[in-house]
């Protein structure tokens, strides 16, 4: 027994989409058929714009990541750790919520359950990611209002 089990993580995750479901879909104002047809029509074409818009960040993080982290110690302990904490965060979150849009995209034009499910997993971690970086508006404007549209057109999405 470690301290991650992965039946508990699933498990929390599942909980997470009931609740989601349930504050985004049952409790909250319902988008027009229209509309919702609308973002899915276009939710391909606005995950290639995420792409191409994620992949400049993540190579300047590459980039002057690579250039800047061995200098970031000289500012002092705090500032280092979190120059250093930033780095990785921005690595990790960005560099995986690009890869998990990457994955969902040929869904997307199928409109398979699979690709909704990469693209909510995407969301929750810019969300985490603007959590720890202290964005509000970023949480705000790029998760809860991403994760209302996703659930809200969850049902165009098939096995």
């Amino acid at each position: 027994m470690g301290f991650f089990n992965q039946s508990d993580f699933k498990f929390y995750l599942r909980r997470l989409e009931e609740l989601l479901d349930l504050y985004l879909v049952k409790k909250a104002p319902s988008l027009p058929a229209d509309w919702k047809e609308l973002f899915v029509n276009f939710a391909p074409w606005l995950a290639i714009l995420v792409i191409i818009f994620s992949l400049p960040v993540l190579l300047i993080t590459f980039g002057l990541g690579a250039l800047i982290l061995p200098f970031s110690f000289l500012g002092g302990a705090s500032r280092g750790f979190r120059y250093g904490f930033d780095y990785f965060s921005t690595l990790i979150f960005v560099g995986s919520s690009l890869v998990l849009n990457i994955m969902a995209l040929p869904g997307l034009f199928k409109r398979t359950q699979r690709s909704w499910y990469l693209v909510y997993y995407a969301t929750l971690l810019s969300g985490i990611y603007n959590i720890l970086t202290f964005s509000l508006m970023g949480f705000i404007l790029g998760s809860v209002v991403i994760l209302y549209i996703l659930f809200q057109i969850k049902e165009y999405y098939i096995n």
